[in-house]
């Protein structure tokens, strides 16, 4: 059998049961629905439900909002990449971002399926999200590794300093457990 060679997709509605694929239960994910860094600080993120996260993605896709990306392998959706401005996100513009006023696109989540973690996809996904970047005339994007020495998978949703350092990404600050890498395009 030959593989088909990789793709990605800019999220769009639809491609909702994609993404809804990856963000299952079988991964591991699915609580979240990538929707942690929309609810501000003020809400306990601890005391929402899945069935909550899940309706706030579902209104992204009423909206037509797209917030990422899709990786696929032979038309299979395998991964996903949380990337957009930061204005979008409220809870990590509370959380991380300068006060400098400035413009960037954010890369703060992203999701393997089990089946085929570990084995450098994820790099190679961001390498082409950051080349659509480009396309779309953004001029910066900073990412937001957790800072720790090992990784358990359930908790490396924010990838690895060691993958954004491999893809041109320096370290420009760090704040509460979370690295702050910026690239320039």
């Amino acid at each position: 059998m030959i593989s088909m060679p990789f793709e990605i997709k800019r999220l769009d509605p639809s491609l909702k049961d994609d993404f809804f694929r990856i963000h299952s239960q079988e991964n591991d994910f699915g609580f979240c629905h990538c929707v942690f860094w929309r609810v501000p600080i003020r809400e306990d993120w601890d005391k929402r439900s899945t069935v909550q996260n899940r309706k706030l993605r579902e209104k992204l896709f009423e909206k037509g909002i797209s917030d990422g990306y899709l990786l696929y392998i032979d038309h299979e959706p395998i991964a996903w990449c949380q990337c957009c401005p930061i204005e979008d996100l409220v809870r990590l513009k509370q959380r991380v971002a300068f006060e400098d006023g400035d413009k960037y696109w954010v890369i703060p989540c992203l999701l393997m399926k089990k089946s085929h973690r570990s084995r450098g996809y994820m790099k190679k996904m961001l390498g082409m999200v950051l080349e659509d970047l480009k396309v779309r005339d953004v001029k910066r994007v900073r990412a937001y590794p957790k800072v720790t020495e090992v990784f358990d998978p359930m908790d490396n949703w924010t990838g690895s300093e060691e993958m954004f350092q491999d893809l041109g990404f320096k370290k420009i600050d760090e704040r509460r457990g979370l690295a702050i890498y910026e690239r320039e395009l």
